[in-house]
């Protein structure tokens, strides 16, 4: 089983075949024995190497509501703080990453992801690639300096959100219009992903599962966000005076997801529609076939193949895509998944996120970032969102001076 959120710190593997990644070292508790037990594979020597390398971090298991915190320093070469920190940690599945940059567009980043306050199982999983480096094939071209995020909300399984953390990065970055055409990669990239993956469902017994995905594809001093499903990606602009939503979420409600579904041949229902053909007011619109709250997604093969019941085009999973300049009223980026806008509007999240910043007398911008995520799923929670809750904070340099 692999972490729910996976950090690439040696950009020059993810271009390798699948088998190289599953020889990396993996850090995590074994759950056979007492949850302060930490376990290490064969290759712990690669453990004690400097936090450049890449690493792989398992999710916490949980016994108690304490919070547990793990901050990753770039510039710590030593482990053993991150070990220690890992020991003490109690059970609550929450996961948290964090680290910064130092001179780069990306001054800091932070990501953290929560089951819930029902929910036994975590289906959110996370891929952070804050280096891309060019692969061998192309080392005569001159690539900008590019990084990748993506937060994968799953549904019925978490195999398909796996499968998108481990690969869809991948996609886009060794399609041949990156760097040059970065929407067109990542329009390539989603289309390969949901092709490999159906292929990969059949494989495993024809899995249900599916997923909804939020990416950010950084490259120089542009910024893409691509989106396909509820997932939601916002701006906050001179220091959280301006919050800018930059994804659409992908709902049946929506009039052209609507019309679009329609005339594919699919149909929409009321999940609290009544016996006798009334319908409460409040109600969850759902799209046939497939039962799903979202009308894009990764996966979902019986929703969408002829041979297991599907209509094709109903569900679909062609991401919408939106850029902007970053520039210096650029605070940071927030991505999260539905559960943390279920009962959070964006300017909340904004301002909680820089009260939290404000208020931490600390020039250390990888911690606040930490803390700050940490603190808006807590609210989040508060306010009893019921789902899986993820979010990942990217921090530009307007965040450094509130």
């Amino acid at each position: 089983m692999y972490g729910n959120i996976r950090i690439h710190m040696n950009p020059k593997i993810f271009a390798q075949p699948n088998e190289e990644f599953r020889k990396l070292p993996t850090c995590f508790f074994n759950e056979k024995q007492d949850s302060s037990h930490l376990s290490v594979d064969k290759n712990q020597n690669l453990l004690s190497k400097s936090m450049s390398e890449r690493y792989e971090m398992e999710k916490l298991p949980s016994i108690s509501s304490r919070t547990s915190r793990e901050s990753v320093n770039k510039s710590n070469t030593d482990l053993n703080l991150l070990f220690s920190h890992i020991k003490r940690a109690r059970k609550r599945e929450i996961t948290k990453i964090s680290t910064s940059y130092g001179a780069r567009i990306i001054k800091a980043y932070a990501a953290s992801t929560n089951s819930g306050l029902v929910k036994n199982c975590n289906e959110d999983k996370v891929t952070i690639v804050r280096n891309i480096v060019k692969p061998n094939s192309r080392a005569l071209e001159n690539w900008p300096q590019s990084a990748f995020f993506g937060i994968y909300d799953g549904h019925g399984g978490s195999l398909c959100a796996e499968f998108l953390r481990d690969n869809l990065h991948k996609f886009v970055i060794n399609n041949p219009h990156f760097p040059s055409n970065p929407e067109e990669a990542l329009k390539s990239g989603f289309l390969e992903a949901e092709q490999k993956f159906q292929c990969f469902a059949k494989m495993r017994e024809n899995d249900k599962s599916g997923s909804c995905a939020i990416v950010v594809l950084i490259v120089g001093h542009t910024c893409y966000i691509a989106n396909l499903g509820d997932s939601r990606a916002l701006l906050s602009i001179n220091h959280g005076e301006r919050v800018e939503q930059l994804s659409k979420d992908h709902k049946p409600t929506d009039t052209i997801e609507r019309s679009r579904i329609l005339r594919a041949g699919g149909n929409l229902y009321n999940s609290l529609k009544q016996r006798n053909g009334t319908s409460k007011s409040g109600g969850v619109v759902r799209v046939i076939p497939g039962r799903l709250a979202v009308s894009r997604s990764f996966g979902d093969i019986h929703a969408k193949l002829p041979e297991f019941g599907g209509i094709p085009n109903v569900l679909i999973s062609v991401p919408e895509i939106t850029k902007f300049n970053i520039s210096a009223s650029s605070d940071f980026l927030i991505l999260g998944s539905d559960g943390l806008f279920d009962k959070l509007n964006n300017r909340e999240i904004v301002e909680s996120i820089c009260q939290s910043t404000r208020r931490l007398e600390t020039h250390d911008l990888h911690s606040a970032c930490g803390i700050a995520i940490e603190e808006v799923i807590k609210a989040a929670m508060d306010k009893n969102s019921l789902d899986n809750i993820t979010g990942v904070i990217i921090a530009f340099g307007g965040l450094e001076s509130i």
